[in-house]
């Protein structure tokens, strides 16, 4: 097997919630039924409603929390947002900079704690089944997955169920 790597940082408070051994394997998991056996880096943050909504507000356009944000260093896609901003704007971030010794780094999916445990909680999943599920889900987008289109809604949905299926 390929090497792989999968850096995790949790903010603080949320450590006693959360196991890196299963966010590892579920970004794994994502990476086996998407891309098998081609040697990647991938980074996985959880964080709070605060910061991944400033994330969403900074890089989409859009001043709401969300569940998942993916930063893809190899696609492009909408967390880029709606307009392109310019340097006086005062939501313009730099471009991501992804240091030359990174060529495997395919980027980092962002997940809200709370915003995780409220799904769960208006779902039938349990915390860890839906937090499961945010990886893979953002783990997928990092790789050129979407689901803005109906074709490409299913073949995602579909790499979603086989990966939730053989993890779970």
């Amino acid at each position: 097997m390929n090497k792989r790597l999968v850096d995790i940082t949790i903010q603080t408070g949320f450590h006693q919630f959360l196991s890196q051994t299963w966010i590892r394997e579920a970004a794994l998991k994502a990476l086996a039924v998407a891309i098998p056996n081609q040697p990647c880096h991938m980074a996985v943050a959880v964080c709070d409603d605060g910061t991944i909504k400033q994330l969403n507000r900074d890089y989409r356009g859009a001043d709401t929390v969300t569940d998942v944000l993916s930063f893809s260093t190899q696609y492009s896609g909408s967390w880029q947002g709606e307009s392109s901003h310019h340097p006086t704007d005062p939501y313009y971030q730099e471009p991501f900079v992804v240091p030359n010794d990174k060529d495997d780094f395919i980027g980092e999916v962002v997940i809200s704690f709370p915003q995780m445990c409220r799904q769960a909680a208006e779902s039938s999943r349990s915390q860890k089944d839906e937090i499961a599920f945010l990886i893979i889900h953002g783990t997928l987008h990092l790789l050129g997955y979407d689901h803005e289109e109906p074709g490409e809604a299913t073949a995602m949905i579909h790499k979603e169920q086989e990966a939730m299926s053989e993890f779970i």
